[in-house]
């Protein structure tokens, strides 16, 4: 069950934008977090109305390419799991988290088979 449609997330975002409190907000809509209005706008700030569209988890499978890229970028540019997932608009964040601790490849064995296959040209 989705809990806010786009709509509702851009009145939000509108409000938050023009000043109004982020802890009022939650209070007047129960929102549970004001984590939740700040991700909603970090993500409008970035995409536009499309960021704040309905994202289902789980639904898109991430070639072992994509994944160490977006690891290797993480890694380089010092970025938490929110904002790796903001930048390359993974909808959750636990999916990095869990391609880097709970996958078939930690990063250092992504490293590992990257230079192997390097070696071997």
């Amino acid at each position: 069950m989705v809990k806010f449609n786009q709509a509702f997330k851009l009145k939000i975002v509108t409000d938050y934008l023009n000043g109004k409190s982020s802890t009022n907000l939650c209070r007047q809509y129960h929102i549970a977090q004001t984590g939740t209005i700040f991700k909603w706008v970090k993500r409008y700030q970035r995409y536009g109305i499309a960021g704040l569209a309905i994202q289902k988890p789980n639904t898109k499978t991430y070639t072992f390419e994509f994944k160490l890229q977006v690891l290797d970028f993480q890694k380089r540019h010092q970025l938490s799991y929110p904002e790796a997932a903001l930048y390359f608009n993974i909808p959750t964040a636990s999916t990095i988290y869990n391609w880097q601790n709970n996958g078939s490849y930690t990063v250092n064995q992504a490293y590992n088979h990257v230079l192997v296959a390097l070696k071997d040209k």
